[in-house]
């Protein structure tokens, strides 16, 4: 496709050069322009411009010659694009690279450091672009005199108007892929090239349409490839962008500039709680954003709930299930989520984050769910030994007792034996089992008196304190014997461990970008919650 090509079209010209770079599997950047771009319609004057009737450049120049055909024309502009590698042409950036020392040429900027100043490799390769613009009905027929040239020419500038017929021409003069130097050149080359503003706009609507799974934007991207250039190799980054490409720009997509603080953040949160028709009226929610007022400190407060969530609280929420998890937002702020057990299922009921995660803050939210569940009547809650959840529990429900995991109580007594040094681990995690197990209190007295006469027991003072002060002294939380006259008692949270893996491994996973609170909240209403729009 090198050499001298005649267009009749802005479009083919575009194509042409896009063709071009397919080929040659490289990019070309506009670096000089002469004449700004005019449609050759809007020209409503030839002031300025010169009469010609050929242009046979000087053998240096670097656009290409427009042979005599009679017919006279003028030079709309002309542009330059070069190879994507080709010369330095930032001013700073030269100044960067005389500055840096020869044999520490790497820059350190930020948190990464900078092995090469500049892609630029001075190729030569470059296309040339004349445009022109001839007037068929001004043709000198016969011998081209020069005193027919003037007169064609006075006679053109004179009765030159809007009405003037006029075909534009575009001479088009393209280097070889030889002529590419110092560069990668071939299917090597692939993985130099920026990448094209479609996919980029691709990415970024999928991005908005939920898709934010690098591989699921990955799959979705190949089948505009395909359209773009079905011939493109994998590796030309032009088309196929790396995972590291595609992450970066949902990134900017979801989370952009405008949520650098944490402050920012919460104006989102409220944008995104208060857009009209968004959610309608599915969904009951309480926002304090974090503040600051002179003595007075506010932590953040954000506690929603659906109505759907409502009916199952309502039918359902005798036994309720409360636990944390962290992790789901880039700040230290946990998500707590009440549970409860339905005839198919594990499902959440309500949910709210916390800056501050202290009984006061934890009891203060559990008040507000109360307020709009009147309903909701538990008779017991089961969570992890976390004296902060078991005192916000008991201060709003006096008559639900808070009852321990027995997963979780196990787990934790076999990791603090395991972390010790005390002796016969094993059957010290026996006996432990077996007293949480027993079903009659006098059962349960008589092996809590036998593991108290244990040698064992008797010898390590560390198991004797870790043992009375932390977990005897909650006995009525942990003990079988204590709950079992409880009705439709469950025993263990593993039912809300589910739900939060599924949020994590799938939901925000998929559809989370960034970490935000704004984002974790959106993924939670649009797509674990599904709260119709």
């Amino acid at each position: 496709m090198a050499g001298l090509h005649v267009i009749y079209s802005e479009d083919e010209l575009q194509k042409k050069i896009f063709t071009t770079e397919c080929e040659q599997n490289t990019r070309f950047v506009q670096h000089r322009k002469r004449r700004r771009s005019l449609k050759f319609e809007e020209l409503l004057s030839l002031t300025g411009y010169r009469i010609r009737f050929d242009e046979c450049n000087h053998p240096s120049s670097v656009f290409p010659a427009i042979q005599y055909d009679g017919t006279p024309f003028v030079i709309l502009n002309t542009e330059v694009y070069e190879c994507h590698q080709g010369p330095q042409r930032a001013k700073h950036l030269k100044k960067r690279e005389t500055a840096v020392d020869e044999d520490h040429s790497y820059l350190s900027s930020g948190k990464k450091r900078c092995y090469q100043t500049s892609k630029k490799r001075n190729c030569p390769a470059k296309i040339r672009v004349k445009r022109i613009l001839k007037f068929p009905e001004y043709k000198i027929i016969g011998q081209p005199t020069a005193r027919k040239k003037r007169q064609v020419s006075q006679q053109l500038k004179a009765e030159f108007s809007i009405q003037t017929r006029r075909e534009p021409v575009t001479y088009v003069h393209i280097d070889s892929v030889d002529d590419h130097q110092y560069h990668l050149t071939g299917e090597l080359a692939g993985f130099t090239q920026p990448i094209d503003k479609r996919v980029i706009c691709q990415i970024k609507q999928l991005a908005l349409e939920g898709h934010r799974n690098v591989s699921s934007v990955r799959i979705l991207l190949k089948e505009l490839a395909k359209e773009l250039a079905p011939e493109a190799p994998e590796n030309n980054r032009r088309f196929f962008p790396t995972n590291d490409d595609i992450r970066t720009h949902i990134y900017q997509t979801i989370v952009g500039s405008n949520l650098r603080s944490a402050q920012e953040d919460q104006a989102n949160v409220r944008k995104l709680l208060e857009t009209p028709g968004k959610f309608a009226e599915e969904l009951k929610y309480l926002f304090r954003p974090a503040s600051s007022d002179g003595e007075v400190i506010n932590s953040l407060l954000l506690v929603i709930q659906t109505r759907f969530q409502q009916t199952l609280m309502a039918k359902y929420g005798a036994v309720t299930l409360m636990d944390a998890t962290y992790k789901t937002t880039k700040y230290e702020i946990p998500l707590y989520n009440l549970c409860v057990q339905t005839n198919v299922g594990f499902f959440i009921v309500a949910s709210f984050f916390l800056s501050a995660d202290t009984t006061t803050c934890i009891a203060e939210a559990l008040e507000v769910i109360k307020g709009w569940n009147p309903s909701w009547h538990p008779e017991n809650f089961m969570c992890d030994f976390d004296m902060r959840e078991i005192g916000a529990l008991q201060s709003i429900f006096k008559d639900a007792p808070a009852l321990l995991c027995d997963f979780h109580r196990i787990t934790a007594w076999r990791k603090w034996l395991n972390s010790s040094d005390v002796p016969n681990k094993n059957d010290v995690l026996k006996q432990l089992q077996e007293i949480a197990s027993a079903e009659t209190e006098l059962n349960y007295r008589c092996l809590l008196q036998k593991l108290k006469n244990s040698t064992t027991y008797k010898e390590n003072e560390k198991l004797k304190n870790w043992f009375e002060r932390k977990w005897l002294k909650e006995e009525t939380r942990w003990a079988f014997c204590f709950r079992k006259d409880i009705f439709n008692i469950i025993s263990t949270t593993n039912g809300i461990e589910t739900q939060y893996k599924t949020l994590k491994h799938f939901y925000l996973k998929e559809f989370g970008i960034g970490k935000s609170l704004a984002n974790v909240l959106e993924v939670l209403l649009d797509k674990f919650f599904q709260i119709p729009n």
